[in-house]
């Protein structure tokens, strides 16, 4: 993912991406960043006049 550490934060409390916290780390599940490229695809579908993130699986 070509994303910083700040907009991955912002995104978790905004409630756009879930994450859990295990042993003081922050976990985010591969499900939960499937869910959020998929939102992003749709959104950029709907809306062509606006941009949108678009993510990178490797």
């Amino acid at each position: 993912m070509d994303v910083s550490t700040k907009t991955i934060r912002h995104w978790i409390a905004e409630g756009k991406l879930s994450s859990t916290k295990i042993n003081g780390a922050r976990r985010i599940y591969e499900d939960e960043i499937m869910n959020l490229i998929e939102r992003g695809h749709k959104e950029k579908n709907k809306n062509t006049n606006e941009e949108s993130v678009d993510i990178k699986k490797n």
